[in-house]
C-alpha cells in the first residue's frame, strides 16, 4: 500500500533512474536508455523444451501485462505514450531442432529474431521459407 492507503503493485515502488553518461569514462555510459531488462532462461537441467516453454509464457506476460504498461510513480517520461505492449526480442546464440521451433513459433507471432552466428541462420533461413 502507498501513503495514501491504495494498494499497488510492487513495480510502482521503484523509481527509475536513466543515466547521463560520462564523456570521460566510457564505462558509466547505458548500454541503451531504452532497455530496462534483459531475461536470461536456465533451470540448469537438459529438459530445453520447459525452459522455453516457460520463457514463452513469461515473455507473453511481460508483454501485455497492463500494469507493466503503466506509468511508473515518480517518473515523468518524455512521452505520454504508455499503452503500448512492451517489445519482445529472441536472441539467439545457438542451438537445436528445439530452439529452430522456438525461434519459428516466435517469428509466426511476431517476434523479432537476432541472430548471432551466421551458420545457423542459414539453417533458420531455409527451414523458415520452406
Amino acid at each position: 500500500m502507498d501513503d495514501t492507503g491504495n494498494e499497488q503493485s510492487l513495480i510502482h515502488r521503484y523509481k527509475l533512474i536513466t543515466g547521463n553518461g560520462n564523456k570521460t569514462d566510457k564505462s558509466l555510459w547505458d548500454l541503451e536508455p531504452n532497455h530496462t531488462h534483459f531475461h536470461f532462461f536456465d533451470d540448469e537441467t537438459n529438459n530445453v523444451e520447459n525452459v522455453l516453454l516457460k520463457r514463452h509464457e513469461i515473455e507473453h506476460d511481460l508483454s501485455t501485462s497492463k500494469i507493466l504498461r503503466s506509468p511508473v510513480v515518480g517518473y515523468q517520461p518524455e512521452s505520454n505514450i504508455y499503452d503500448n505492449n512492451i517489445p519482445v526480442v529472441m536472441l539467439l546464440l545457438g542451438g537445436d531442432f528445439l530452439t529452430l521451433a522456438a525461434i519459428c513459433k516466435g517469428l509466426k507471432n511476431g517476434t523479432p529474431v537476432v541472430v548471432v552466428r551466421v551458420r545457423i541462420l542459414t539453417s533458420i533461413t531455409i527451414s523458415y521459407k520452406n
